[in-house]
């Protein structure tokens, strides 16, 4: 996707270039005279998309070059395609926003700020609202109905899944003993030994799981609401992806022609980046309720595993996951303000730098997860991918 929409701003870039010269007017005030006033800004653009321009006199002119004749027949029908083509990011971009229930449209800073209800992941939240932010920079969000729904029926089911952890640990248990009675090796007796130990510490885990994953959340939470209160300080004058959509509307309002295929492609740019922030987001939440739903059943591979290595491998793992898909957003809020707020002016000169900022997001993600040797769990690119590659 990234290589479409690279060449068709090449293509764009370059036929702008090559078939919309500069151009010059004839205004014809006799019968062989020329007028000579310069045109204005407003005059060439009327050239290099309408074919026409008028000079001061209010004479209509028409251009010199062949070439302008070139470039207004494909400057009209790229103006075409484009107003019909961009029903469709708007459509996208509709959906994310009914779908999450924001106010306005969907945004990536909404989303890693955790202004989004339906991508909040405090499962054990129950309550009809949740608060971003301390003092007098607090927030009130509501849940939707949704969002309840789904929570109580993780809820629900944790509860039954953990009645079923307790009794494969009761299995366990008496495995052990009756392994332990009837092994007559010491080796044998100290392998079942440090079951034993290891069964105990899978007990206690499984009763204090839920506090467990409470306090990752809680942590979580407290990470974010910094960056949120750190966002509510700097001001609504620095919302980055709300320049973007400002000087997009002027630009549509104002441009045709070529003009208006380049913004087009620029706004079909910001759509697909916000998509896949909005399919990371959730997939983020499925991830994050399906690791509290197989919590309990981790707990029983526990004491398996320590005794191998002395290592809980499926313990670990759950853990790591559970730790990054978490603490991702406050990543995701920390980049936003340091690259996102400090561009915010670019958006209103060049949009185009300006979407490399935020497309920046998902690069610096990566490195941060690789600098403390984190999975890169909620990697905007899929895990499938990078396995194809180390595979070839």
């Amino acid at each position: 996707m990234k290589k479409i929409i690279s060449t068709l701003l090449a293509v764009i870039i370059l036929l702008n270039f090559i078939l919309c010269n500069e151009s010059y007017v004839m205004a014809f005030q006799g019968t062989d005279s020329i007028g000579e006033d310069s045109i204005t800004a407003k005059d060439q653009e009327m050239l290099v998309n309408e074919g026409k321009s008028e000079d001061k006199s209010g004479v209509i002119g028409n251009t010199i070059f062949g070439w302008n004749l070139l470039g207004n027949i494909f400057g009209t029908i790229a103006g075409i395609l484009a107003v019909a083509s961009n029903v469709f990011p708007l459509l996208i971009q509709t959906c994310m926003t009914m779908l999450t229930g924001t106010i306005g449209i969907f945004t990536i800073e909404k989303a890693v700020f955790n202004e989004i209800g339906i991508f909040n992941i405090n499962y054990f939240n129950l309550k009809n609202t949740y608060e971003l932010g301390t003092g007098a920079n607090k927030k009130v969000i509501s849940n939707s109905s949704l969002t309840k729904t789904v929570r109580k029926s993780i809820a629900e089911f944790y509860i039954i899944f953990r009645i079923f952890a307790i009794a494969l640990s009761l299995l366990v248990l008496i495995y052990v003993g009756i392994r332990m009675a009837l092994s007559t090796i010491a080796s044998d007796k100290v392998k079942y030994k440090k079951m034993l130990i290891a069964w105990f510490e899978s007990i206690i885990i499984l009763f204090m799981m839920q506090y467990i994953i409470s306090l990752i959340f809680k942590i979580g939470e407290l990470f974010g609401n910094i960056m949120y209160d750190i966002k509510v300080i700097l001001g609504d004058d620095a919302s980055f992806e709300a320049d973007i959509m400002d000087t997009l509307t002027s630009n549509f309002m104002g441009s045709s022609g070529w003009n208006y295929a380049l913004n087009s492609v620029i706004y079909w740019f910001l759509v697909f980046i916000q998509t896949k922030f909005f399919l990371s987001y959730f997939r983020r939440l499925v991830t994050v309720g399906f690791l509290i739903l197989i919590s309990p059943i981790v707990t029983i591979t526990y004491s398996i595993d320590k005794v191998g290595d002395g290592k809980a491998q499926a313990f670990s793992v759950w853990f790591s996951e559970l730790a990054v898909n978490v603490f991702i957003q406050p990543i995701h809020a920390l980049i936003y303000l340091v690259f996102m707020y400090t561009a915010g002016a670019i958006a209103k000169y060049s949009i185009l730098v300006a979407l490399l900022f935020l497309l920046s997001l998902t690069k610096v993600e990566k490195v941060v997860l690789q600098l403390f040797n984190l999975k890169n769990v909620t990697s905007l690119k899929p895990v499938e991918d990078e396995r194809k590659g180390k595979g070839s």
